[in-house]
């Protein structure tokens, strides 16, 4: 019965340390965790902005393409009556 109870502190021991070990482990990858956040609300940022820029620069160039084709008719239509 002496034996059985000294296997038990080991045992315990080793529990406790692997315990530990995760612990630790699960910190670093809760800092990982926390730096990748970080870039991906950056790189999520960086995306919009693109977006944004992208639709601006697509209406402005349909409303120049739309300006063109009005003064275009309107000069076509002035020399017809003329």
């Amino acid at each position: 019965m002496g034996e059985g109870s000294g296997d038990g502190g080991v045992l315990q021991g080793e529990m406790v340390d692997r315990i530990e070990y995760n612990v630790d482990h699960a910190k670093e990858f809760v800092d990982r965790a926390v730096a990748d956040t970080k870039k991906a609300v950056q790189y999520q940022s960086k995306a919009r902005r693109k977006k944004i820029c992208i639709i601006v620069t697509g209406v402005v160039v349909l409303v120049l393409i739309i300006v063109a084709i009005i003064i275009y008719f309107s000069v076509a239509n002035k020399q017809a009556a003329g």
